[in-house]
């Protein structure tokens, strides 16, 4: 049964920050399914180039930085990471570099997800922006319970 459901878009000046989605679970359910996407996943923009130069100075300051160095880190790719806590309490994170998951939370947890009671509460997924290249990411959140 579907629980919640939402479609944002992220811009650049969300990017470091951390968004919250509140939702509620009114039911009795063994396990949680969380469905998550986002896109694009490329930023190909003319300006990847001199961003991905900018990142390596940032890192490495006035060492010499090739051309090919850079050019091997293209394209760019927009990050954003998902979590899912009750309250204070974290239930687990998915800061992988897919843009399309689906996440299992119960007993037999998916990686990064404790093993878990579902109890009725609020609940809330952080969606962690930590690379927004793209003027616009459009993210999509369902989460459904399973008896």
């Amino acid at each position: 049964m579907m629980i919640f459901a939402t479609t944002i878009e992220i811009g650049r000046e969300d990017c470091f920050k951390h968004i919250d989605l509140p939702f509620k679970v009114e039911a009795d359910y063994s396990r949680l399914i969380i469905k998550y996407s986002y896109s694009p996943k490329k930023y190909e923009g003319s300006d990847a180039f001199d961003l991905a130069l900018e990142a390596f100075k940032a890192v490495y300051g006035d060492a010499p930085i090739s051309e090919s160095d850079v050019l091997s880190e293209l394209p760019l790719n927009n990050h954003v990471t998902l979590s899912l806590s009750m309250g204070d309490e974290l239930i687990g994170t998915a800061h992988r570099h897919a843009n399309e998951m689906s996440i299992e939370v119960g007993g037999g947890s998916s990686v990064g997800f404790k093993p878990y009671i579902i109890k009725k509460g609020s609940y809330a997924i952080t969606l962690s922006c930590h690379a927004v290249l793209s003027e616009k990411i459009v993210a999509k959140v369902e989460v459904y319970g399973q008896e």
